[in-house]
């Protein structure tokens, strides 16, 4: 308000109705944070007497007073000294904000939600004729069922429309699935149920399921707002399940991105099913021999192995030639004579590359650079290139991950390498880290390793960590300097 004066104290309250039938029950999450400080805040909850009412309070210590008034049960909750704890625009803070304090709550639990949200017409995955015909312009040429399934997860994520809705807006109702191809448009849940109808029409069983932080869960809290993802878990022939998004491409099974989450299968003809999903190491191993020659052309061997999240299994089924665009560095694709795929897994995949790299190396005043090859699926990815020197709030990386290179260098008698030869160890509770170069005789050896085993580093291991993302990102330790002496 324009009249405020400065340090002034406001009161505000809220009376917050919803129609009756709207929503399947009272149930919901609230975030107890505000951009400015508070004072006081206070959340109550009134419910009818014979009706549970089902909470949980995360982060924060506090518990409601509880009271009877014309028959319903009253929930007060109240917080002091509220403040805006978080940096709010910090990088890699935790998804979804589960180290901020929420109240959740619902008058029904698990069991009766999942009864009520599946009894829905969209979750019985109908098709019609023109979805059938799709199906059919898919299945031709087709012989896999994972490529099947790209295929058709491909249609579904590129050429319908995805609505960004919150499902509270709905009621958390959702569309049919020819509700959603005829009107070529839906929210995540729905463009979901589409997939997973496509799929179980193609023969491959498909079923849509949501997906909730392990935090936010609780059997006794019904509902389906913990939930910030819906995704459908596919069984083709080859392979165990698989999850796909129907709202964008991915190079790997989603199930590599589910780490620390609750995964809730929606399909009425089952009983209720949750599994809660561990987390996924992520594996990277490159090594190299390479032979420079008097013009600081060079060729070579190069050897990679991917695992976990990094590993592009999707995308090289569909695309063998990809595996050429996994190299970064001083090595393009053009460099690459030759690549053979000596082991294609979802778990696990090993790429072998032959180098011919015919043009000669960017010379400066008789220096030349080189940047050492590395995987475009690594930490380089997350671009943490530049972190602050201090945080208010835990970082959080995308995925636990062991990443190392080991490159070796033959040069001839007339070049000599300038940057200096060193070796740096680090090793704490969350890592390691190893970096450096080495020579012997016309023999370079370059060793870069880092393995970061704690998703979630606290601010009072901040400092440590950023220390050891600088030296990862360390220019000496990824671009060698030579010098022609004729």
């Amino acid at each position: 308000h324009a009249g405020l004066e400065t340090n002034a104290v406001v009161e505000l309250g809220y009376t917050i109705h919803t129609k009756a039938g709207y929503y399947p029950s009272l149930s919901g999450m609230e975030a107890i944070k505000e951009k400015n400080p508070i004072n006081e805040e206070i959340i109550s909850f009134s419910v009818p007497g014979n009706v549970d009412f089902n909470y949980k309070v995360l982060n924060i210590r506090t518990s409601p007073k509880i009271a009877t008034m014309d028959g319903r049960n009253i929930y007060q909750f109240t917080f002091k000294g509220l403040g805006s704890k978080t940096g709010a625009h910090e990088s890699f803070t935790a998804s979804n904000e589960t180290d901020q304090p929420w109240i959740l709550y619902s008058t029904a639990n698990m069991q009766e939600m999942y009864k009520s949200f599946t009894a829905q017409e969209a979750f019985q995955y109908k098709v019609d004729e023109d979805m059938k015909k799709v199906v059919e312009g898919a299945k031709k040429d087709v012989g896999d069922d994972i490529v099947l399934a790209l295929k058709i997860q491909e249609i579904v994520a590129n050429d319908i429309n995805y609505y960004p809705i919150p499902l509270s807006y709905s009621g958390y109702k959702a569309r049919t699935a020819t509700e959603v191809f005829n009107s070529n448009g839906g929210t995540q849940l729905e463009k979901s149920i589409l997939l997973a109808a496509l799929l179980r029409e193609s023969g491959i069983n498909a079923e849509v399921v949501m997906v909730s932080p392990n935090m936010f869960f609780d059997d006794s809290i019904g509902g389906v707002f913990p939930a910030n993802q819906f995704l459908v878990q596919a069984n083709p022939r080859e392979t165990k399940q698989l999850y796909l998004s129907a709202t964008h491409i991915s190079s790997q099974n989603q199930i590599y991105n589910l780490g620390g989450k609750t995964v809730f299968a929606l399909s009425p003809e089952k009983p209720m099913r949750i599994e809660k999903i561990e987390g996924i190491d992520s594996k990277i191993e490159l090594t190299g021999d390479l032979k420079f020659e008097d013009s600081l052309r060079f060729n070579g061997q190069i050897q990679l192995v991917v695992s976990g999240k990094p590993n592009p299994w999707f995308q090289i089924k569909k695309d063998s030639a990809s595996v050429k665009k996994l190299i970064s560095g001083g090595i393009s694709g053009k460099d690459i004579n030759k690549s053979g795929i000596n082991n294609l897994g979802q778990l696990r995949t090993e790429i072998s590359y032959t180098i011919e790299k015919n043009s000669p190396m960017n010379n400066q005043k008789g220096y030349s650079f080189f940047t050492l090859p590395s995987c475009k699926q690594g930490i380089d990815s997350w671009h943490m290139n530049y972190l602050l020197d201090y945080r208010n709030s835990s970082l959080q990386v995308p995925t636990l991950i062991s990443e190392s290179y080991d490159i070796t260098i033959q040069l001839p008698e007339n070049v000599n390498l300038i940057n200096p030869v060193e070796k740096t160890e680090l090793k704490n509770d969350f890592g390691s880290l190893l970096v450096g170069v080495s020579q012997n005789g016309n023999e370079v050896r370059v060793i870069r390793s880092i393995e970061i085993s704690q998703k979630e580093i606290p601010v009072s291991s901040y400092k440590e960590f950023k220390e050891m993302m600088d030296l990862w990102n360390e220019r000496q330790f990824r671009k060698l300097v030579f010098k022609s002496t004729y």
